[in-house]
């Protein structure tokens, strides 16, 4: 797996789950 479409796939998460804040 590439080093960078992992950044890449973590960043999403984070991003993704900031949006979602649940409070």
């Amino acid at each position: 797996m590439d080093l960078g479409l992992l950044m890449i796939s973590i960043g999403a998460v984070n991003l993704w789950r900031s949006r979602q804040k649940p409070t």
